[in-house]
């Protein structure tokens, strides 16, 4: 038998569902739902077993956020500005994202009570019309999915609209915000941040792409 605890299965299965929101991946909910129940079948073969492994996953430290940006439109993305609320960026931002799939990485370490920061980055849609997207972020330094859970931010319009938001503004929508987004109005934009036990960190992951036009 497999030992995993359930921490670990929580994390792969988010990955599991992340990678089909990232990358556009067609899987039907059945799959899904048959995927899941046969890890979960697989892991654990008591009742016992899940209620003594939800300890792990209901309390979780968090050093900070590990941050993969991908750029899947045809315009390179350039940082206009970024700030931190709490915690800090470890080395240099991710100053420019080259387009069709340029990636770029970020490490932002906690700071009293955890990792939580925003950036903006300008670049330009298919009809030439200057725009730019909000990223923002929180990750509780003492993560719990039920009472401190990670939460993830984005915005995307004209470049105007977007440089008029204040700091105090974008941080109030980061605290309103869940664990993933989904946009599709010109520029799609879509991120989620989940807790990674076995790296104490938290696993943010933002893919741009153009929207199919309908």
């Amino acid at each position: 038998m497999l030992n995993v605890t359930q921490a670990g299965v929580r994390y792969y299965i988010n990955a599991i569902q992340q990678a089909i929101l990232v990358h556009n991946t067609i899987l039907s909910n059945n799959q899904l739902i048959i995927l899941l129940l046969s890890l979960q079948i697989f892991c654990f073969s008591s009742n016992q077993e899940m209620a003594s492994a939800q300890v792990v996953l209901n309390d979780q430290l968090q050093k900070g956020t590990s941050g993969t940006l991908n750029n899947q439109t045809v315009e390179t993305m350039h940082l206009i500005r970024a700030h931190s609320w709490d915690g800090r960026f470890a080395g240099v931002i991710p100053q420019i994202i080259s387009s069709d799939g340029g990636v770029a990485r970020f490490t932002h370490l906690k700071g009293n009570q955890g990792s939580k920061a925003a950036m903006v980055y300008a670049f330009t849609t298919a009809t030439g019309v200057p725009v730019a997207a909000i990223l923002g972020w929180s990750a509780p330094a003492d993560f719990n999915p039920s009472t401190s859970p990670n939460k993830v931010f984005g915005a995307v319009g004209p470049k105007p609209a977007i440089d008029n938001m204040t700091w105090d503004q974008i941080q109030e929508l980061v605290d309103k915000a869940g664990s993933s987004i989904v946009i599709e109005d010109g520029i799609c934009m879509h991120a989620t941040i989940l807790n990674n036990p076995a790296a104490e960190m938290a696993d943010l992951l933002a893919n741009f792409s153009m929207c199919p036009k309908p």
